[in-house]
């Protein structure tokens, strides 16, 4: 890849009641996002990899410390954020989406920088009263039952790390769906509940709630690979391609984000993208509706 990918990322985790987010983010290049976080006043904590971290382990189960801050500026390639702002900008700008779950609002303020126009829902009202200065249109509302009150508008909509917290996603997806343009997209991000670590502490008889992570105590659906492809094909979306992303290994081994290290992560990414159903940390889909390749 080439320089344009070396850029600063991310993690966001949410205390939602619906939703939880422990990923991250692609958007521009340092200085860039350096000058938006001045600009927008994103007063989000910077703990890098180097003032060290929770153990790769806590980071797969959610065995966060309390003191861990929930909001981090990254620099590494291949999370789920990395994915989506990277599929986003596959289009010329400007673009028009919605983002469902804005959280305090770092996605849309990194889009709004970038001249899209977006609309935001959020039903965290503390977070919710940040995000809404980053967004044209927003909603402070329960997904759950959000009626998605536009037609044929969106080029994109995102669900990121939100469809593993509701009670019945495949209905939130078919009541999304209308708002998109006819060649609009859908871009998914949700953890793996049968990442190798994961199954290893399935097999030692471990299935314990946490605060963050894989098992977040807020997730109320697991996904494999499998089931997401057919959630996806069963709310009449096609799935254009699916994204892995390896453990964010950088979050959790202070030193590690080195670029002396840069093989080794590369390496690593390498055996996740093989074999995404044992290794991936989470999954990024981009799908369009199926009616589409009907007519094609």
């Amino acid at each position: 890849m080439d320089g344009q990918d070396d850029v600063l990322f991310r993690t966001h985790d949410s205390q939602s009641p619906w939703y939880h987010r422990q990923s991250h983010a692609n958007a521009m290049n340092l200085k860039d996002l350096r000058n938006l976080r001045s600009r927008s006043a994103l007063r989000f904590e910077n703990h890098g990899a180097n003032s060290g971290g929770p153990p790769l382990g806590a980071l797969v189960h959610g065995l966060v410390p309390e003191s861990e801050p929930k909001y981090q500026y990254k620099q590494f390639r291949y999370n789920s954020h990395y994915w989506v702002l990277k599929f986003l900008s596959e289009r010329p700008a400007p673009l028009r989406i919605m983002d469902v779950g804005t959280a305090t609002g770092y996605l849309g303020a990194i889009l709004k920088e970038k001249h899209h126009s977006v609309v935001g829902i959020e039903s965290h009202a503390p977070f919710a009263a940040l995000a809404r200065r980053h967004y044209e249109q927003f909603h402070e509302t329960d997904i759950e039952t959000f009626d998605f009150p536009y037609r044929e508008e969106f080029d994109y909509i995102l669900f990121a790390d939100v469809l593993e917290h509701l009670r019945n996603p495949e209905q939130v997806l078919k009541r999304a769906l209308p708002c998109l343009k006819r060649d609009g997209r859908i871009i998914i991000s949700v953890p793996n509940i049968a990442n190798i670590i994961m199954r290893l502490k399935i097999l030692l008889g471990r299935f314990e709630y946490d605060e963050r992570g894989i098992l977040d105590k807020t997730h109320l659906r697991f996904f494999t690979l499998a089931s997401l492809k057919r959630m996806v094909a069963e709310t009449d979306l096609w799935v254009i391609d699916i994204k892995a992303t390896p453990i964010p290994i950088q979050l959790v081994l202070a030193g590690t984000d080195h670029r002396l290290l840069s093989p080794l992560h590369e390496l690593h990414y390498t055996i996740v993208r093989c074999w995404k159903s044992m290794f991936a940390y989470q999954f990024v889909l981009r799908a369009s509706q199926r009616e589409l390749h009907r007519t094609m």
